[in-house]
């Protein structure tokens, strides 16, 4: 998809190119775009002179600029005036996740980004099949913020959300820190039969009278079982932390050290979701419930 995006300046909306140069701006100066913004604008899009442009530097609102000057080897923009425009989710959602084969970890990146993920952290755990070092990992890591960085143009967001180095799910878990009033999930399909069954039958409690669904013949009784989304309280401070494996899930034992340092196990759906999908899905269901998508 084209970074275009509606940048605003006033009351006027335009749907105009939309580029983030990471150096200061400020209105009624001239900035040189760099080489890929310029590439883009100049011979992709075949813009000319005095054609606007949408820039953004990751700390916060937009500038609205045009073309001051194209040649061979340069574009220039000239800034006109600032936007303090704020497209950045109340939630604040980290994404620690399993890291994918293939262009899965992009798709994940791009939605994460596009859902207002706050700081994403690619891990290597039991189960990923990726093996990532040296310039081949210094590469990759290159390419997703690329991703990152195009996703944020694209969906009009005017910071850009971390991404961590990658490393082990262990070594993640005991250099980070999960105190505080934040809430940390881990996705585990594997709940209890146990539960899964008591949901079917309707046997969880009415949390006021206390009498069970089942013998309430399903009356008002909206008790959610453990391990479900929706049975999860909103933090006070907005901090949520998101833990998803690679494809085949994280091992028992990864579960369980992350249950030793705070983190609480959830079961999405009935369906077990691909590990491109799960972070995507739980990050929407978080912003319905919590954040700017309600």
């Amino acid at each position: 998809v084209a970074p275009y995006t509606a940048c605003h300046g006033g009351d006027l909306m335009m749907r105009i190119p939309r580029r983030y140069l990471p150096v200061a701006l400020a209105p009624d100066s001239v900035v040189a775009l760099n080489a890929d913004a310029a590439h883009h604008v100049a011979r992709v899009l075949r813009m000319e002179v005095g054609a606007a442009v949408c820039l953004f530097n990751g700390e916060g609102g937009e500038y609205q600029a045009v073309l001051h000057s194209i040649n061979k080897s340069h574009v220039y923009a000239q800034i006109l005036s600032y936007s303090p425009r704020d497209a950045e989710s109340p939630l604040h959602v980290t994404l620690a996740q399993g890291i994918p084969r293939g262009e899965r970890m992009d798709y994940t990146l791009q939605k994460a980004v596009e859902l207002g993920v706050a700081r994403i952290a690619p891990l290597f755990s039991e189960r990923c099949e990726v093996r990532l070092q040296g310039e081949r990992l210094d590469k990759r890591i290159g390419h997703w913020q690329g991703i990152v960085i195009s996703a944020c143009e694209q969906c009009g967001r005017t910071r850009i959300p971390p991404l961590a180095t990658p490393m082990t799910l262990q070594h993640w878990l005991s250099t980070s820190s999960f105190s505080g009033n934040g809430l940390h999930l881990v996705l585990d399909p594997r709940v209890p039969h146990r539960d899964v069954q008591m949901l079917r039958e309707g046997r969880f409690r009415h949390p006021a009278s206390g009498d069970t669904c089942a013998s309430m013949h399903g009356a008002g009784c909206r008790e959610q079982p453990p391990h479900s989304l929706a049975h999860c309280t909103k933090p006070a401070d907005n901090n949520i932390t998101l833990l998803i494996g690679p494809e085949g899930g994280l091992s028992d034992t990864e579960i369980t050290a992350a249950e030793d340092v705070g983190f609480t196990r959830i079961r999405v759906g009935p369906r077990i979701l691909r590990a491109e999908t799960a972070g995507i899905a739980v990050l929407a269901a978080l912003q319905s419930m919590w954040g700017d998508l309600r």
